[in-house]
This record gives structure tokens, sequence and C-alpha cells, in this order.
């Protein structure tokens, strides 16, 4: 519910806080006193269009504040944590704040959170409903029709689990039908993948292959010129009379000549001797190595023929000969994560079906409630609009197929003036009179029944006299005990029936306040209504009886 309203250099209103309680209260005061510039302040702050005129003469910017209790509003504290804008210190608490500069600019706060208009109407529309003509009217709305019908018509758990239901099947649906989607284009080209792979497993590549068979092909290319160098360089360390091995046994011969023990000689005669047997072991190994030197011509072919096939399919995979063998197995990879996502997408179908089948037994279940509901509601909205004078007009609920979070059914409002018209959509209702008592007819049953903790009824009672004016003060303050009902009126019966009376002040400079007031206070102003001036004891008389028909 509303629980404080603060505005701040909005028109005629420099400053002004005002609490408010539950129950059903009365706002009044007399006529351009300023109980329009509190609805139009209010309607600021819960997301209307931003009026620059509003701002008071020499201010730069109008600040207006709304604080509501969410005691009674589940779905308003699911709101604020879905979109991170709940309150740590009262978390059963969310202050609406709206500034509007005098440049067009507006800015929108949600517990001092800075957020679009968007988030903020939609918050609001769960708060609050204010009925006036041409202005903020969510009970219009399709969506709050569906839920005014459907509070009537089934428990809140039912209506949040089948939203939960909704979600949850909803999600296994987008995340199979992702991997269908992924699977499809996979499917898209696994012909062509199935052939590559099939081409890569004819070749039979090992790891490695290709390095060692295109080593091979260089070797067997260079056997000539190998054979060549291999067989001077045997020349050079062994021919008879120039080769290294023949003068380094010269070098021997001179040294074990020379007659001294000098250390460094010995050690001199120590490493040509070692150098012989190194070059003899070097000039063998020369010889082993030039009997492999033969000629290959077929074996020539075959790694040619090996290579060729390698380059061409490497080639043809967009991938280097050294990459191919890696490539083959990537492909191989993929051809067999296939199978795996087909039973992967199995699954996820399985379980999407699985959840469709529980929220369809739930929706089949509240559509059963929604049509033995269809009767009853449609009742209680006649004997509304017969207290408020329409008469034998009706509200005809249609219930129309239509899939979505809860349930099966759209429920939308159609009226008939008169038994033998044919019913029609809310919005093609002609006169403005009976529009505003319809819609205060399904202002006060979606108060009786509905979620919505504050209504809002700017002067609902105009154009309705005599005895509905009684049926209509009587019904607000039955509906006060479920709802806060906040009602501006010009009818003293109405007034004097609330729990809670308030008057808006124009002082003498055109200043706007509003006052709470006690029980001396309340009897001067159901007077001033009743009498206008002219204060007699007839007319106090009068008040202080409707006031006691209040207090009874």
């Amino acid at each position: 519910m509303l629980l404080e309203l603060s505005i701040e250099n909005y028109a005629l209103v420099r400053s002004l806080r005002i609490e408010f309680e539950p129950g059903f209260s009365a706002i009044t005061g007399e006529s351009g006193a300023g109980k329009s510039l509190l609805l139009g302040a209010l309607g600021q702050v819960l997301g209307d269009r931003a009026d620059i005129a509003r701002i008071s003469p020499e201010k730069t910017s109008s600040h207006i504040s709304a604080r509501f209790s969410l005691s009674d509003v589940p779905d308003g504290i699911e709101f604020l944590s879905e979109h991170g804008l709940e309150n740590s210190d009262a978390p059963h608490e969310c202050l609406l704040h709206r500034r509007i500069d005098i440049n067009g600019r507006s800015r929108a706060y949600v517990n001092n959170v800075s957020v679009t208009l968007a988030v903020l109407r939609n918050l609001a529309s769960r708060l609050v409903d204010i009925h006036a003509q041409d202005q903020h009217h969510a009970l219009r709305e399709a969506r709050v029709q569906q839920q005014i019908f459907d509070e009537f018509a089934a428990t809140p758990e039912a209506l949040q689990r089948i939203a939960s239901l909704w979600r949850t099947w909803q999600d296994a649906k987008a995340e199979a039908e992702a991997l269908a989607a992924s699977l499809a284009q996979a499917h898209d080209r696994a012909s062509l993948l199935k052939y590559q792979v099939e081409e890569l497993n004819a070749l039979n590549l090992a790891e490695g292959e290709y390095e060692e068979i295109n080593e091979q092909h260089q070797r067997l290319a260079g056997i000539e010129a190998l054979t060549s160098e291999s067989d001077r360089a045997i020349a050079l360390l062994a021919a008879d009379d120039v080769g290294i091995s023949a003068q380094l046994g010269e070098l021997a011969a001179l040294l074990s000549q020379m007659r001294d023990s000098h250390a460094s000689l010995e050690a001199a005669r120590e490493a040509v001797l070692i150098a012989g047997d190194e070059l003899g072991r070097a000039a063998s190994e020369l010889s082993r190595y030039a009997d492999t030197l033969q000629a290959d011509p077929a074996g020539m072919k075959a790694l040619d023929e090996r290579l060729s096939s390698i380059v061409d399919l490497a080639r043809k995979h967009r991938v280097s000969p050294q990459a191919l063998f890696a490539h083959s197995l990537e492909l191989q990879s993929q051809l067999t994560s296939l199978d795996a996502k087909d039973d992967a997408l199995a699954q996820a179908q399985a379980v999407t079906e699985q959840r469709r089948a529980v929220f369809d037994a739930a929706a089949k279940a509240l559509s059963t409630r929604r049509t033995s509901a269809l009767d009853a509601f449609q009742s209680r909205m006649h004997g509304y609009m017969q207290r408020l004078g329409l008469g034998d007009a009706r509200i005809v609920v249609n219930l129309a197929h239509h899939e979505h979070e809860y349930g099966y059914e759209r429920a939308a409002f159609d009226y008939a003036a008169s038994k033998s018209l044919k019913a029609t959509s809310l919005e093609k209702v002609a006169s403005g009179g009976e529009r505003s008592r319809l819609a205060l007819a399904v202002a006060l049953l979606a108060a009786e029944h509905s979620q919505l903790p504050s209504l809002v009824l700017d002067e609902a009672d105009v154009g309705i006299g005599g005895q509905l004016t009684d049926d209509l003060a009587a019904l607000l303050t039955r509906l006060g005990g479920s709802a806060q009902i906040l009602m501006i009126t010009h009818a003293p019966q109405i007034a004097a029936l609330s729990q809670t009376h308030y008057r808006v002040i124009k002082s003498e400079d055109d200043a706007v306040s509003i006052v709470r007031l006690d029980e001396h206070e309340r009897l001067e102003e159901i007077s001033r209504m009743l009498g206008g001036a002219h204060l007699g004891e007839s007319t106090l008389e009068y008040a202080r009886t409707l006031l006691a028909g209040g207090q009874s």
C-alpha cells in the first residue's frame, strides 16, 4: 500500500509530505484547492509523461517520491529481486522517486537506483491503480483483465506454480531448440565430413610418416653426390702418399725419434697416437657408409608416389602436409561428436516433453477453474454494476485459446449496455459516464480480490447521486477492509464513512497543503460539504448523523 507521498516544487505545491493509512480514506477540499495536483503528482512518480508545465514558478525542477509497503505484494518483491532493486534495510518496502527538470529531462529511481521509465511503470502497475478518466488506468489493460479474473478464479499459489512450470518448460525448450539448430548445421555437412574421413582413412597416414619419407626421398635423390663425396673423403684419409693417415704416421715417427722426455713432448706423442686411432675409425665408418649408397629406382618411385599422395590430399584439405595427420584426427572427432550430440538432443527433447506434460496438467486444471468461475465472476460484476446504476448492463468474459505463462486461455472483458445488445470490447464503450461507472465496478471487484495494494479513485462518484452514493459509500467501506482505497470526493456521505479523512487546503498565497483531520475537523469539513459557507445547526446535525453512521 501507499505509505507516504512527498512533493516538492510541483505546481502550487512547494513542499508537502503526507503519510497514508490502510483501509478507506477520503480526500476532500474546496473546488480549486488542488486535489487534482495530488493525483497529477502521483501519476508523475508512477511513470506518466513528464509535465514540465507543472514545475513550480521560478524553480528548475520538481521532485516527487512515493513510498510503498510490499508486505502483501509478493509480485512486487519478486520484481525488485529480478531487477536488482531490493532495499536490504527495508526488504518489504520500496521508494519510487521522479525528478523532472525544466529542460524536459526526467530521472526515475527505485530505492535510490536509477531506472528507465519502462521499469518504473512496470513496477508501479503492480502497486497502485488510479481510477481517473484519461489517466493512469491499468485495469483497462488486457494483462490486468487477465490478472483480475485469475485472482478471482484461482489461488495465488496456483498462478505462481503454473508460471514457474512455464519458465522451466520454456528453458528446456530453448535448450533443445538451440541444440537442434547446432546439429542441423552439422548434419548439413555430415556427408562431406564422412567422405573426407573415408578419404583420409584410405591414405592410412601414420603420425610422423611424412617427415620420415621426405627425409628418405631427399637421401635417394642425392645418392650420386653422396657417393662422390664419401669416396673423396676416404681418399683424403687413406691415400698412401698424401692421405691424412699417411701424414699422421710420418708425424708419429718424427716425434718418436726425438730423444727428450719433456712432459709436453710426451703429451704431443700421446695426442698423435689418439688421433691416429680416431682417423682409423673415421675411415672405417666412411667405408661402411659408402657401402650403403646404392641407387634404388624402384624405392625412389614408391617414395615419389607416396609423397605426391600426401601433398595432394593436404592441398585439397588446405592444410600443410605436416598437419595432415592431426587434421584427419580432428575430422574423425567431429564425425564422432555428431552421434554424441544426437543422443544429447534426444535427451533434451525428452526433458522438454516431460516438462510440457507437467505444465499441460497444471494448465488444464487452471482451465477448469476458469470455466467454473465464469458465471460467479460475471454475476458479481453484474451486482456491482447494478449498485452503480448501470441497470441490466453486463460484463462478459471471453476465454480465448492462447498458450502463455498462465495457461491456455486469455481472459478479455466485453461489455453490453443491456440484455438485448451484443457484448463488445471495453475499449468500444462510447459513453464517458457509462465507461466511468463500468471501470469503477471493475475497480471495486479488483479491490475485493486483487493483489493490487492501493486503489486511487478520482471523483469516481461524479454522476452518482441519491441512493447510489450511499451504496457506493457502503461498498468502499467494506472493501477498505481488504485494500487501501484513497478517494477524492465531493460527496459528504462517502467522506463521512471513510476511516481516515484528509483535506486539501490552498492558503492565501496559493500554496497547497494536505492535512489529516481529527474528529472535530471532520465535522466541520462534512458540514462544509453539505451546506457550503452556511453552517446552520441542521447542517451540523446532519453531518454528525453521517459521521455516526460511519463509526457504527
